[in-house]
C-alpha cells in the first residue's frame, strides 16, 4: 500500500469457479483474467499476458508466462503478482507460488519483483 488512494490496490472479490481438480488452477486464473462486476475495479491479469502452463506439485503452484508482452512497472508487476499469489494460496492445499517465464525460474517477471523463489502469501 502506498498511502495514496489515487494509486491502483489490491481488494478481494469473491467469486466461485467449477472445474476439476486437474482443471482447477486454469479455471481460477481465466477467472482471475475477468475485470470485477464493480465499477472502478480492474485486474493485473490483463489480455496479454499469455499464461503458458499452471499447475500443482505438492503445496506449490507453479505459473508459467510467455515472455511475450510481459512488461510493464513495478506497480504492475507488484499487482499481478500480489493478485495471483493472494488468489492461488486462497486454495486449498497451496501455500506458495512459482512464477516461470517460457519454463524456466527468472529473476522477476517485470523487473522489479524477485520471482526466482516461490511466493507465499505471507512474504508478499
Amino acid at each position: 500500500e502506498t498511502g495514496r488512494s489515487d494509486l491502483p490496490m489490491l481488494k478481494a472479490v469473491t467469486r466461485k469457479v467449477k472445474a476439476t481438480d486437474e482443471m482447477l488452477l486454469e479455471a481460477v486464473l481465466a477467472e482471475l483474467r475477468k475485470p470485477p462486476a464493480e465499477e472502478g475495479l480492474s485486474t493485473a491479469l490483463h489480455d496479454k499476458l499469455k499464461i503458458l502452463a499452471a499447475r500443482q506439485d505438492g503445496r506449490l503452484a507453479y505459473v508459467d508466462f510467455s515472455s511475450e508482452n510481459l512488461y510493464g512497472g513495478s506497480l504492475l508487476e507488484t499487482l499481478l503478482v500480489h493478485q495471483i499469489v493472494k488468489t492461488l494460496t486462497s486454495l486449498p492445499g497451496i501455500e506458495e507460488v512459482q512464477f516461470l517465464v517460457d519454463g524456466e525460474k527468472r529473476e522477476s517477471l517485470m523487473g522489479h519483483i524477485a520471482t526466482d523463489e516461490p511466493l507465499g502469501a505471507d512474504r508478499l
